[in-house]
């Protein structure tokens, strides 16, 4: 009896050690699977899509195709890659994706955008401040013709200001034209 209680206490004591090891056996499976689909199933960077496309229209709607072309050319170019990176992710299997770089390159892409609208901006406010320069330096002249046209002498020929010179009478007198016309 001595002898079967000691080893029914052996065999339960073994009996849990080995349950108590499957049991951190399956845990940390769980626990590594986890790990895996958290890191794995990485989700699409919809944040970082929405951002960059609205700065990107921003940047449209500042003009900057005409005003910053190269800046607002590198930020779409930037968003196209972007947007491979991410179809490139898309296609592998779940477990496989990691969408790291894609998110990266949205915030570059959002970036660049910005710094097209940015450029967009303070180039049209430079040719604003230029056209009213130069609008300004042309009505100083205009100003400075009128004054001139004032001090002009009048009436010296009467034909100048009729348009009816010399020419039209030489032309009345029935003579020939430069060009071998006979005007009457």
């Amino acid at each position: 009896t001595r002898v079967g209680r000691a080893r029914d206490a052996l065999l339960s004591k073994t009996s849990r050690r080995k349950g108590s090891t499957r049991m951190k056996s399956v845990s940390l499976l769980v626990a590594a699977l986890s790990l895996v689909l958290v890191t794995g199933c990485s989700k699409a960077p919809v944040i970082e899509i929405q951002n960059s496309e609205a700065a990107l229209q921003a940047a449209l709607g500042a003009e900057a195709p005409e005003y910053a072309p190269k800046a607002y050319q590198m930020a779409v170019d930037s968003l196209n890659a972007a947007q491979d990176a991410k179809k490139e992710q898309d296609s592998k299997f779940g477990l496989f994706r990691s969408y790291g770089k894609a998110t990266q390159m949205y915030v570059t892409a959002q970036a660049m955008a910005e710094k097209a609208k940015a450029q967009a901006i303070a180039e049209k406010e430079r040719m604003k401040a230029e056209l009213t320069a130069m609008l300004g330096e042309t009505q100083a002249l205009l100003d400075s013709a009128n004054v001139v046209l004032e001090k002009a002498p009048r009436g010296k020929d009467p034909g100048i200001r009729t348009g009816q010179g010399r020419f039209r009478r030489w032309q009345v007198h029935g003579r020939q034209g430069r060009h071998g016309c006979r005007s009457e």
